[in-house]
């Protein structure tokens, strides 16, 4: 069940929530609770003001369309430009933070390991690269290589 789909109707049972809820902390933080954390620590530097439950819905509904995009076949670039839609459908926050939001997203899903996950000036560095010229001309030839998913 999708992060939306588990807000509204939800008729399953306690158990069947604890179950379907430990399956999606697992697709959506495969590195455990230190990547949770470090996640949220990293996303309170948004550059702009948001709050942080914002943010981590937002990096949420980015890895998630990310990831569903890929297992539907899409491309890369495709499921980024899916994620990125998403994300500015929500009107929860301005333009100007979606980038560092969206590129932290995109940083997680490539790292194997809490040894290599990303820092701020990574996510910053990679924001620059695919929205330098703002968020509706990304450059998606910049997005990270993916090696498994």
């Amino acid at each position: 069940m999708d992060l939306l789909g588990t807000i509204f109707n939800d008729m399953r049972s306690p158990e069947q929530k604890k179950k379907d809820s430990e399956a999606y902390e697992a697709r959506m933080y495969p590195l455990g609770e230190e990547q949770k954390s470090r996640a949220g620590a990293l996303l309170c530097g948004v550059p702009g003001k948001v709050r942080n439950e914002v943010a981590v819905f937002l990096y949420l509904v980015a890895k998630q369309n990310y990831l569903n995009g890929i297992e539907l076949g899409q491309t890369p670039k495709n499921s980024a430009e899916k994620a990125l839609k998403a994300m500015r459908k929500m009107f929860m926050t301005s333009d100007k933070n979606i980038p560092f939001i969206f590129s932290l997203a995109m940083l997680d899903l490539n790292t194997d390991s809490m040894d290599d996950y990303p820092d701020y000036e990574d996510i910053r560095a990679l924001e620059q690269r695919i929205f330098p010229n703002g968020i509706k001309k990304p450059v998606w030839e910049e997005l990270p290589e993916r090696e498994t998913l």
